[in-house]
Formats: structure tokens, sequence, C-alpha cells
């Protein structure tokens, strides 16, 4: 019988670009898991400055202490630098991710040879780059982006290793589409408040010379009444 209770991870930064602050543990590692009875755990965490790879924390717990090993892994990753989007990239319209914060969550688990992983991926502290020939479109999408804070892109897997089937979205459609409708609603609000001014003026315009008109009659007619009654009083 071959059983290490517990082994020790551990390793500080050097000048290799890949190095980085690593600790964590193995434990319960042996040749007869069923008949010590405790699943073999390791952990990990670290950092890796000089990928700018911060917050790794792996648990992986292989659990062959049954007739049905079931192996297990969480993964988490607090940051980590994701490369260009290009959503589009046209001279009519550039609507680009140029770099971001990346943030993952991974959970992996094997049962029987079927696996299951689910993985959730957030982009955040988003460098967009937007520019349209159009100024209204320009207009549009700038605000497009400024709604879009954190773009997500989730995905699910089942299968054996070699037949695995996915399933992935992101929120980047419904927010982008959501994105425009907010943007053309506060286009079409502000275009009728120009509108609206633009009427308003006119009608204050017209309203005010109909005014000067009827004041003008008036002085007319109350001059000639005037002139009359001075006539009748002599």
């Amino acid at each position: 019988l071959f059983w290490v209770k517990k082994a020790a991870i551990s390793s500080e930064p050097s000048e290799s670009e890949y190095s980085g602050k690593i600790s964590g543990e193995i434990l319960n590692i042996t040749t007869n898991p069923p008949l010590i009875g405790i699943p073999t755990r390791i952990t990990i965490q670290g950092d890796f400055p000089k990928q700018e790879i911060f917050g790794l924390n792996t648990v992986i717990v292989l659990d062959h202490t049954t007739e049905k090993p079931k192996e297990t892994m969480v993964l988490k990753v607090e940051s980590y630098p994701m490369s260009e989007q290009r959503l589009s990239d046209t001279d009519d319209v550039k609507f680009i991710l140029a770099s971001s914060k990346g943030q993952v969550d991974v959970k992996a688990s094997l049962l029987e040879q079927r696996l299951n992983i689910s993985i959730v991926n957030l982009m955040k502290n988003i460098d967009y780059q937007v520019q349209a020939k159009s100024k209204l479109v320009d207009e549009v999408l700038k605000g497009v982006a400024k709604d879009i804070p954190v773009v997500d892109v989730k995905a699910k897997a089942t299968g054996s290793w070699d037949s695995l089937k996915w399933n992935i979205n992101s929120n980047i459609g419904s927010a982008i589409s959501n994105g425009f409708k907010k943007q053309v609603a506060a286009q079409i609000k502000k275009a009728q408040e120009k509108l609206k001014k633009m009427v308003n003026d006119k009608v204050l315009t017209q309203k005010k010379k109909v005014q000067e008109d009827i004041n003008k009659v008036k002085n007319q007619v109350t001059g000639q009444m005037s002139k009359q009654k001075k006539e009748f009083e002599k």
C-alpha cells in the first residue's frame, strides 16, 4: 500500500516569463483508494504577474473509493488579459473590443466516462473601438457600447471525451439589440423635442405677429373713436 497523506505545492516567481507565485496541497494519494476510503484532493492557488493572470484557484477531487469513480474540478481565474475581438470591421462600421480583462469559472465532472463541463467567461473593463461613417450610426453605436460594461460567454458540454455536445451562448447579441432600441428611442425623443421646439417657436412668432396686428388695428380704431368723440364734444 502506498499512501501519501499530504504533499505541499509551492513556487515563487523567477525570471521565467511563465513563472508565478503558486501554493497548494495534495491530500491522500494512494494506490488503494477503496481501502483508505478518502478521495484524493488537489488544491492550487496562484498568480502569474508577468502574464497578468491573477486569482487562480483550483480544486480537483479524484474519488476512486467506490465502484463508480468520479472526478470533479472547479477552476476560477479572477483576472486575465483577453485578446482583441472584432464584431464588425468594415469601411462603414467598426465595432471592436480592443482589449478587456477576463474572469472565468469552470466546473467539470467525469462519471462513468460521461463528462459534464460548465464554463462562464466574463469580459470586463472593455476598451471599445467604435466608428461609423454615418454620424447618427456612430452616435448610436457609441451609446450601445457604453451600455454594455460586461460581456458574458457561457458554455456547457456533455458526453464522452470523443463526442462532446457543446451549447454556447452570450449576452452580446441581446445586449446590442437592447442597446440599439434604447439609443434609437433616445434619438427619436431628441428629434421630437427639437421638432416641438421648432413648432412652438414658430407658433410663438406667429402669435406675436398676430398680437401686433391686433394692437395696431386696436390703436387705429381707438384713435378714430377719440377723434369722433372730440368732434361731438365741440
